[in-house]
């Protein structure tokens, strides 16, 4: 990964213009979330998806917030505690290595993450260790051509997305166009 956020950041990614420009809950939608299931938000910041989720998965359910800043996973915990979510973990990780169980996750969410890993099939091998069969993934990324000079030169395209996702393994890869900035991609893991 090449940005690692600190706290500083976290105001400027919960802007109230950028959250809604993301909409969670139309993203999140797409997971199809029962209660009681374990997911994860990698990349999760101070938590724009992961709280939403954790409301999604209940009281039963669990959900760790994974991100390689320490800072970002403290103003998680900080929101976290003050929704009153008691299911949700952070976990501090290295870009492929992820200290969690091989296949316990349901579902697992990727949003405006994936450009930035430096080996994108030996990333996504990581996320495949770590769903369940039959496991969902969902991928949100910018659209290609969005942004500024830099940030375009770092946009995957679709096609891109997808072609990653089917050569690590994942099947069912679906495009989901519910967002105008951002390609949302949702594939399943099978074995």
């Amino acid at each position: 990964m090449a940005k690692v956020y600190d706290r500083a950041m976290a105001k400027e990614l919960l802007r109230e213009d950028r959250v809604k420009r993301l909409q969670p809950e139309k993203v999140v939608e797409v997971l199809g979330l029962s209660g009681g299931e374990t997911v994860g938000d990698i990349g999760c910041g101070p938590g724009i998806f992961t709280l939403l989720l954790a409301k999604k998965v209940g009281e039963k359910g669990k959900v760790f917030g994974i991100d390689t800043s320490q800072d970002m996973l403290d103003v998680l915990d900080e929101r976290a505690e003050t929704a009153g979510l008691g299911n949700i973990e952070g976990v501090h990780s290295e870009e492929t290595k992820i200290p969690l169980r091989d296949n316990m996750l349901d579902a697992l969410l990727l949003a405006n993450l994936l450009h930035h890993a430096s080996d994108k099939v030996i990333f996504l091998r990581e996320i495949w260790r770590l769903l369940a069969h039959r496991g969902r993934l969902l991928v949100m990324e910018p659209k290609a051509g969005s942004g500024d000079a830099q940030q375009k030169k770092d946009r995957l395209p679709l096609k891109e997305i997808q072609t990653y996702l089917v050569q690590v393994g994942f099947r069912d890869v679906s495009v989901h166009p519910i967002l105008d900035d951002y390609e949302v991609v949702a594939a399943r893991k099978e074995e």
